[in-house]
């Protein structure tokens, strides 16, 4: 459902920090609708939570544009405070699933062994420690992996 829209805000961001602010800040757009008073339509809801939703991720028109479309058809036609609310819970969670798989997916899966001489294992540690790093932080760097 909102797939393409994290996909895109991620594309944007390199750091997984900054990846995982994504996934509180899109629940604060959720939560921002949830806490607000007197909304009786979807049509409300979705104007609130595209209002915050661009506050909180300004850089990126065309994900604004998914995320509003996303809801339009999630929301549009809905009547009534309790459908309204029950039905931006299930989007948080929602958010909050597909934020957590594409997350998943980017983790470092695969090993790769090197055999070393003593000798050689102490001086790429030693080297590694010189840099402030751990010996996979080094390699990763000297290989150019890191980003």
């Amino acid at each position: 459902m909102f797939k393409e829209v994290i996909q895109r805000l991620h594309e944007s961001v390199s750091s997984k920090d900054l990846k995982e602010r994504i996934l509180i800040e899109g629940r604060d757009v959720f939560d921002s609708v949830l806490r607000s008073a007197g909304i009786t339509t979807g049509e409300q809801a979705i104007q609130i939570a595209v209002d915050e939703f661009s506050r909180k991720f300004p850089g990126d028109p065309e994900a604004i544009k998914l995320f509003e479309l996303t809801l339009q058809k999630e929301l549009t036609g809905i009547k009534g405070a309790r459908l309204v609310k029950s039905k931006m819970k299930v989007l948080r969670k929602s958010w909050e699933i597909e934020n957590q798989t594409i997350l998943q997916d980017q983790r470092r899966k695969r090993v790769v062994t090197l055999r070393l001489t003593e000798e050689e294992y102490k001086r790429l540690i030693t080297q590694a420690r010189e840099e402030g790093t751990t010996l996979s932080g080094y390699i990763r760097k000297k290989l150019g992996l890191n980003k």
